[in-house]
């Protein structure tokens, strides 16, 4: 029987190189004969791989993950959990998808990302650079995800948005309530929590919470502007 050890800590377990490619394979994973998967890839643990999808450069698929139609894993990129990546979708570079997130259609997932969660990477749509999406949160249309974004929750990112340096789409309602309450809200904040609103469709509670930040926004400007006035009288003696 061969045998090979796909260092997860399981130590060797039947395996064998497939025919169209020549990328290691543990015997309890499914790949086709129509997959591809390069000599220096590996595919183990349950996981599938199965229509015309490719596997290759050093990326590895475990778990119980699924790669199937024309999609692509490459570069160093791994996929595991209950992760699909399908249709016509690449997944490369250093990115990471796992837990039971979707990457499907075009979409492209690239750089050092992750996708984790329930999240779904869709249409047109591309995450790359150190971007994160997770939780329930969907990027679809020709959305895009990067630098140091995240994008969690149940938030949506969609059409052409542009979601980029260290944007955060999704917040905690509870740090709302503490920024509300304390009165810790600074203006860049609260610029860019209109400029989330207006490019993407986010959460119901984000959207709620924006008309809440609006009106709070207003009254921290007209405190301002009585207390420049306060400072404009002249004492009387």
């Amino acid at each position: 029987m061969t045998t090979y050890d796909f260092k997860d800590g399981v130590g060797p377990v039947p395996a064998h190189q497939h025919s169209n490619g020549g990328g290691w394979v543990a015997d309890s994973a499914q790949v086709v004969a129509s997959a591809f998967v390069g000599p220096d890839a590996r595919v183990y643990g349950t996981a599938e791989v199965y229509g015309t999808a490719e596997v290759y450069g050093t990326a590895e698929v475990f778990g119980t993950a699924r790669i199937y139609g024309t999609a692509e894993v490459h570069d160093n990129a791994r996929v595991y959990g209950n992760a699909e990546v399908r249709g016509n979708a690449r997944v490369f570079g250093n990115a990471v998808v796992y837990g039971i997130a979707w990457i499907y259609d075009n979409a492209r997932v690239f750089g050092n990302t992750q996708v984790y969660g329930n999240a779904k990477v869709c249409g047109n749509a591309e995450v790359y650079d150190n971007a994160k999406v997770y939780g329930n949160a969907v990027a679809y249309d020709g959305a895009k995800v990067c630098d140091n974004a995240v994008v969690y929750g149940n938030a949506k990112v969609c059409d052409n948005a542009v979601v980029l340096g260290n944007a955060v789409i999704g917040m905690r309602l509870d740090r709302f309530d503490a920024a509300i309450k304390e009165n810790t809200m600074s203006d860049d904040l609260i610029e860019k929590l209109r400029w989330s609103a207006a490019s993407t469709e986010v959460s119901e509670e984000l959207t709620a919470y924006g008309k809440l930040l609006d009106a709070a926004a207003t009254e921290i400007e007209r405190l301002r502007e009585a207390l420049r006035g306060a400072k404009d009288i002249t004492p009387m003696n």
